[in-house]
């Protein structure tokens, strides 16, 4: 599917099920304030015996303008705080949709601090996402190629994307949504469900 018909797909499936949430992940050259975005990775799951998982890789070297355009429905997706978004360590990725597409990031869950919170460890010690899957979701988890790349700078622009690095990206999203429920059924017997959410969202311009 082109960018506006896969935008169209994830937004009717979080409409339709407004309990479910979207995986999201970028990469690119140095995300953040000053660098650019290659790839934008999103998952959603499936609510119905008749639905798949949703899983899209948008080449933002190609539709960049895209997402800048106001009625991009990726774009209101990401910006609605009623849809939850979830990122692990989002602070770069959140900065790059703001500095480069004028996206506000709202409706955040960060894993990152999640699984912090939930260990009762410092926020700003987060641990690779790998290791947090494995944590909460065990053997369930297959990463094809996570700790294989070797992340070169300039790696993300290069086209075509090769096949490891496109299996990589889509795969950090496809167990995101799990993980979370995971997280916030933890969270929520703690208490810390609100506290969470007030934290990830802190990790946005």
């Amino acid at each position: 599917a082109d960018f506006i018909t896969a935008s169209k797909y994830l937004r009717e499936r979080l409409t339709k099920h407004t309990s479910l949430s979207m995986a999201v992940d970028l990469e690119g050259h140095q995300l953040g304030a000053h660098g650019k975005t290659s790839l934008i990775q999103a998952a959603v799951d499936a609510n119905a015996p008749d639905e798949q998982q949703l899983v899209y890789v948008f080449d933002m070297l190609l539709c960049d303008a895209c997402l800048r355009d106001p009625s991009s429905d990726l774009r209101a997706v990401l910006e609605r705080p009623d849809i939850l978004k979830i990122f692990h360590c989002c602070y770069g990725d959140a900065a790059a949709l703001f500095h480069e597409y004028g996206v506000v990031l709202q409706g955040i869950f960060d894993t990152g601090i999640a699984d912090c919170i939930a260990r009762a460890q410092h926020p700003q010690k987060a641990r690779r996402l790998d290791r947090v899957l494995a944590h909460w979701l065990g053997d369930e988890v297959v990463l094809s190629f996570k700790g294989q790349v070797q992340h070169e700078p300039g790696l993300w622009l290069i086209r075509p994307v090769t096949h490891p690095l496109f299996v990589y990206s889509f795969e950090d999203v496809t167990y995101c949504n799990r993980l979370a429920t995971a997280l916030r059924k933890q969270l929520q017997s703690q208490g810390l469900w609100e506290l969470t959410l007030t934290l990830s969202q802190q990790r946005a311009p």
